[in-house]
């Protein structure tokens, strides 16, 4: 079963600011669906999102465990 958050949720969770989460749909890092007016973000995109981060940082010279 996919969940979706809104914009508002994800910015919460991620703690991140709206200019941060449109660069990162704009960069294609972070996919979001566009409901009418609505953006949506997938569970499952923000997921893959933050894998990606955490192993980008474990690939990263120097970065701990």
């Amino acid at each position: 079963n996919q969940g979706f958050k809104t914009e508002q949720e994800v910015l919460q969770y991620l703690k991140i600011s709206r200019t941060t989460a449109y660069k990162l749909r704009k960069s294609g890092r972070l996919h979001a669906y566009r409901i009418g007016n609505a953006i949506r973000y997938a569970d499952s995109d923000i997921a893959q999102f933050l894998s990606e981060l955490k192993q980008a940082s474990t690939n990263s010279v120097g970065a701990t465990k």
